[in-house]
Formats: C-alpha cells, structure tokens, sequence
C-alpha cells in the first residue's frame, strides 16, 4: 500500500525483511508472550507488522540504527495480551447474541469445530506453508526489490523526492564503508553540493577522503578543493573531537604539500584514535622517513605490517626505506610482497627492477621495468631506468630510443635529458650530448652527475671555463660521488 500510493520503498533492501517475519511467527505462536484467542493474535500480528514499520521509519528519520525497529514495539505488545483476550472474548459473545456463530465458532470456521487438536495443528501448519511458500516465492519476503540499487535513489532524489535523498545518502554511506569509491565519491558530491541535502563539508570531507585512500584521484582534487574553499577546519574539528579517520584525511593532505611535521603529528592523532589501522601507521612511518629518521620510520612500518599485512601499500614504503639505508636484498623481498598482493602498479614494478638491477640481477630487472612499462606506456621515469638497464647489456641503440620516449613523454624530466645526454656523448655526438645535458642541468640544478658530464663535454670542446664551473660546482655539491669525480676531472682540465 505505502509503494503503490508513494512509488517508494519503506524498506530500503527488501520488501519485508525476513527477520520481521520470523520475529511476527514466533511472538504470535509463543503461547508466553501471545494473546491465546485467534482474533487476539490477529490483532497482536497486525500491531506488530504497523510497530515495525512506524519505528523504522522513526528511526531511519533521527539517522539510528535501524535494526532496532524489530524489538522496540515488543515490551508494549506484550502489555497488550491480557486486554486482547478480554477483547477476544467479548466480541466472540458480541456475535453470539446477534446470531453470527454456531455453537460459539464462527460459520467461515464451522468446518474446523469438529476437527481434534491435531487434525487442526496439521491443517493451520498447511495453511502457513502455503502462506509462507507464496510470499517466499514472489519475492515479497528476503527479496531486494529496486530500492536496494542505489540508482533508483538517485533518480527519485533528482526528481525532488526528500527522502529519496536521504535514503541515497544512507545507501551510498553503506557501500562507502565497504570500500566502494565511486559510491564514497557520489556520497561526498551530494553532501557538499547542498542542492538536494543540507550542505555537510564536513561529511563530505570525510566521504572524499575514504574515495582518495582507495584510490580516486577525483576524490583527492575534489577534497583538496573542499579544504581550500571550507578551510581544514573541515577535517582539523572532527579530529580535534576524536575522530581518527579524519585525522587520517588531514595528515594525507599535508602530506601531499610537503608539510612533513604536520603531518606526522595528525598520523601520530590517528594512531591514538585508531591504534588497530595499519593505514595510519604506515603514513607515520611515511612521515618519519621524510624526516630522515629510518629508524623509527622502519619499526613503525614493521608495526603497520604486523597489523594489515595484505596491505600492498606498506610493503612498498618498508621496501622504500630499506632501500634508502642500504639493505638492498630486503627491499626486495619487500617490494615482491607488495606485487603479490597489488601486480599491476607501473611504481612498485619499478622499485623491484631497480633492486634487481642493483643487485646485478640485469636480466629480471628489466623484465620488472617492461612490465612497468606495459601497464604505463607513458611512465618516463621509467624510461629513463630502461635505458639505463638496456645499456648495462651493451644495447645501446635500444637505450637510446628508451631515452628519447622518456624525453618525449615527459620533456621536462631532468633524468631522461641526462641519460639521453650520456648516450649521445658515448656515441661521439658532442653538440647533442652538450644540449641535452644543458638541458638537464637547468631543469635540475642539483643533478650532480649531470653537472660532471656537461662539464667534460665542455672540456671536450673546448670551452675550458664552462668546464670549470660546472665541474666546481659538483665538486662543492653533496653527492659524494659526483663530487669525487668532479675532482678528477679538474685536476685532468687545470693539472691541480
């Protein structure tokens, strides 16, 4: 009746939920907590049946749990049971005294009088199998109906149906919770436009946030956006309340600008809110190895590992850092543990072909840096790190073209103009060594090795003073190895 006169559902996800029918069943045939009389239990059954619905809605209206709605209405019905009875008996002697009963049962049940006890348990038991068996099969008990598909909401939302809205914002926070990011990105749109619900920057922050960790590079500039237009007070008061994802949120986006301090004081505020979430441990460990802390940062990865371990994410920043402090064969382990659970990420195939190459594994290491290519065509990075494998197996042709597409995909990419540069140089081509290595130069002043290289070209042709300075500059630089041979070629050029 409610479908039909509003072409809504009060159920969002079935049509009568199966656990209200088992609580109807078993209160009206309990004889403890049931009227005794037939027309009692009708009555009892139909209070029941209009309780759930009213409390559901109810509660559904003041955002609670909606589970409730089967148990609320049950202590008041059961005050109701002697009065059912009472009433029972008097409407029975009401038709008696007007003729309506034979013998005291009514004529529709005339045929049932006569029946012993278990003639009549077995013929209401068929009664109900039938009953149970016809709302079974059309769907109407435990069947989704078109509510439970977050389009039909959507739909009547748009058409300007108010609790349409709401109920998309209740679906939509369910499929959210259970990682689905377009639904957490849809949610953060309807609440941060306000057009169809009261604006909630706050819910919405909240909403983008979960999106972007999944993976929503939508949801991140969209977040990103919110915060400048409402302020980080959108995340920074929830947090401040207690609220660790939020926390979360926040330390992600100083993170994404750099502000390492701030961030780890947010991710160190979520670890306390939420001392079980990996995620948030693994960020701290993150933001203390941005630090130069490698100590901490690798216990507190560990840790982050120790609780969510098919988290792909942290197997590859533990890698990171055991990379940064020298312990090449445990990256490796670690960046392999983080393709078994994630294979198609172009970054961490990468990271797995550096390790390899650096452990003179050449031949799968560029099997890594092909794979990382083929699921990111345009990753010059990549290229960039090709090439450099390619001409360690004496292939370089190859690598040359590598750095060229790496040039190509990215012109303002400091290490393909180097390696590009290099190869050029190795091949005898001064003038075009010399302009990619300029190149290199000025896109990434603190390319130490490029400034050695554009250096001895120089002095190869000839321009002593554009040599030195260059050279002097490495040679002051912190790379110790750029510096070392920066020294060399100085005392070659001026013989001090």
């Amino acid at each position: 009746i409610y479908t039909a006169s509003t072409g809504m559902y009060q159920f969002i996800d079935f049509n009568i939920h199966p656990a209200v029918f088992l609580g109807l069943h078993l209160l009206v045939t309990d004889p403890a907590t049931s009227p005794r009389k037939n027309f009692g239990k009708m009555i009892f059954g139909a209070g029941y049946g209009a309780g759930v619905f009213a409390i559901y809605g109810l509660l559904f209206s003041l955002g609670d749990p909606t589970f409730y709605d089967k148990l609320l209405c049950v202590p008041l019905l059961n005050l109701t049971v002697r009065a059912l009875d009472r009433a029972s008996i008097a409407l029975n002697a009401w038709f008696s005294r007007r003729n309506g009963v034979i013998g005291g049962k009514l004529r529709p049940l005339q045929a049932l009088s006569n029946w012993t006890p278990r003639q009549a348990n077995f013929g209401f038991m068929g009664i109900w199998v039938v009953f149970f068996g016809f709302m079974l099969g059309t769907g109407y008990l435990g069947g989704k109906h078109l509510g439970s598909d977050p389009a039909f909401w959507e739909k009547a939302c748009e058409a300007g149906q108010g609790k349409a809205c709401r109920v998309l914002a209740r679906t939509l926070d369910v499929q959210c919770q259970h990682n689905s990011a377009h639904d957490c990105f849809t949610l953060g749109t309807l609440l941060s436009d306000g057009a169809k619900l009261p604006r909630d920057p706050i819910g919405a922050a909240r909403s983008f946030g979960r999106a972007c960790d999944i993976g929503s590079a939508d949801a991140c500039s969209r977040l990103a956006n919110l915060v400048k237009t409402d302020g980080d007070g959108v995340l920074a008061e929830p947090c401040s309340r207690g609220d660790g994802a939020s926390c979360f949120m926040l330390g992600s986006l100083l993170m994404e600008t750099g502000q390492w301090p701030q961030a780890e004081e947010k991710f160190r505020r979520a670890t306390e809110l939420t001392p079980n979430d990996p995620r948030a441990w693994g960020r701290l460990g993150w933001a203390m190895w941005q630090q130069n802390n490698p100590a901490e940062a690798k216990a507190t990865l560990e840790k982050a590992i120790g609780l969510g371990p098919q988290v792909a994410e942290l197997h590859n920043n533990l890698g990171l850092v055991l990379w940064g402090t020298g312990d090449r064969p445990a990256a490796e382990e670690e960046f392999r543990a983080a393709l078994q659970i994630q294979p198609d990420v172009a970054e961490w195939r990468l990271n797995l072909g550096r390790a390899l190459a650096s452990q003179g594994q050449i031949a799968e290491a560029r099997a890594q840096m092909e794979e990382s290519l083929r699921l990111k065509p345009g990753y010059a990075e990549a290229r960039v790190d090709y090439a450099r494998v390619l001409t360690d197996l004496n292939r370089p042709a190859d690598a040359e073209k590598q750095a060229k597409l790496a040039v190509e995909a990215d012109p303002r990419s400091g290490a393909g103009h180097e390696m590009l540069g290099a190869l050029l140089y190795g091949k005898g081509d001064l003038s075009g060594a010399r302009q990619e290595l300029s190149t290199a130069v000025q896109l990434q002043p603190d390319n130490w090795r490029a400034q050695v290289e554009v250096g001895i070209v120089l002095a190869r042709q000839g321009d002593r003073a554009g040599a030195v300075q260059h050279l002097t500059a490495a040679a002051q630089g912190p790379d110790p190895d750029a510096r070392a041979s920066a020294e060399r070629a100085l005392r070659a050029l001026t013989g001090k």
